[in-house]
């Protein structure tokens, strides 16, 4: 198994926002991302608590925002990933 990295703008209002995720092969990568693509769910990588309360309040439009976040992901993903094989180290930091 290898290790993808992607730099995600989707995260990064949030954090450093890195998508890092241990796959046999990049499309298994992407499938497991978007597996775990719940942002309505607390605690999840992708919760968006703007999202959550446009449902809370039946907002019209939150079906177009919901699909606009998934898009952005999309994106994220489609760049090609770093490929990490061996002698892994992950080194973060912020400013």
């Amino acid at each position: 198994m290898k290790l993808y990295h992607w730099s995600s703008k989707i995260l990064a209002n949030y954090t450093v926002g890195d998508i890092i995720v241990m796959a046999r092969n990049d499309e298994e990568a992407r499938d497991k991302v978007f597996e775990l693509f719940k942002p309505l769910e607390d605690g999840n990588p992708f919760e968006d608590s703007y999202l959550q309360l446009l449902q809370m309040n039946y907002d019209a439009d939150f079906m177009e925002a919901y699909i606009e976040k998934l898009n952005e992901l999309r994106e994220d993903l489609n760049q090609e990933p770093t490929i990490l094989t061996s002698g892994v180290a992950l080194i973060e930091g912020g400013s």
